[in-house]
Order: C-alpha cells, then structure tokens, then sequence
C-alpha cells in the first residue's frame, strides 16, 4: 500500500472548514483542476453518496467515479475510487485548534492486480509527484473557508 499525507492549517472554526471542503456541488468552482464534478445518486451529502470527478493530472484529463465511505462531521470525511488495478481512498481529517483547523488529507493507493503490484514502483514515483497537486487543492480550499468564514 502507498500512502502519502498533507497537512494545512485554516484560519476558520472545524465545521466551517468541514463543510467547506466537504461541499461536493461546490468542489469545482473552489479547485481549479477539477473541470467538472457531478452527482451520480440522489443520496445527500454524505454516507454512500456518489459523483464522478473530472481534472487535469499530469497534464491530461482523467475522471474517476467515487463514493463517500466515511462522513462524520466535523471530524473527518473519506471517498474510495478504483481504476488501473488499484484501490484509492481519500480521507480528510479537521482537527480544531481553538479557532483554527489543521486539515490532514491522506491518499492511499493499494493494488489489487499482479500487474498493478508489479507498477507500485512507479506509482509510488507519480504519488511524489501528486503530493504538490494535493497542496494546490487544500490552499485553494483554504482560501475559499477563509474567504467565507463568518
């Protein structure tokens, strides 16, 4: 399994924060690499909800369809996805720090292929790489939580 963590400190109280970056029908407008995301189920925010995100990786287009696994607000939110043989979970967790919030999002990538365990490598080099895309995410997300903190 290839994991990799970021950390951000926002300057707004947990649940605001949370539901900042939890908010799904806002998501693109707030992340510029996202070029789309939409609604796959009528399920509201949260447990089992679904959508299909697209954004530009590595200079290319890609979308991935995910699913809300974990929803407790306003600690912490998870998604799964799956492609290229691999099973991706994306969890982010809001911990208070009086009127702040330190944000730690962790990516996990496991195989789930022989052909896929044999990639790990290079994977484990393009989630280097991906790390500087998740700082870009969580400052642009920051800045929309700031920007419409009360």
């Amino acid at each position: 399994m290839l994991e990799r963590q970021v950390t951000i400190d926002v300057a707004a109280s947990a649940e605001h924060t949370f539901d900042v970056f939890s908010d799904l029908d806002r998501l693109a407008d707030r992340v510029s690499a996202i070029q789309s995301l939409e609604r796959l189920n009528d399920a509201p925010l949260g447990l089992g909800a679904q959508w299909r995100e697209t954004r530009v990786m590595f200079g290319q287009e890609a979308s991935a369809d995910m699913t809300m696994s974990a929803f407790e607000r306003p600690h912490r939110y998870a998604s799964t996805s799956s492609g290229a043989g691999f099973e991706y979970r994306s969890s982010l967790s809001f911990e208070p720090e009086g009127e702040r919030t330190r944000v730690i999002w962790t990516f996990l990538a496991a195989p789930t292929t022989q052909e896929a365990e044999a990639m790990v490598d290079a994977m484990s080099d393009m989630l280097d790489h991906s790390v500087e895309a998740m700082r870009t995410d969580l400052n642009e997300l920051k800045q929309a939580a700031e920007s419409e903190a009360g």
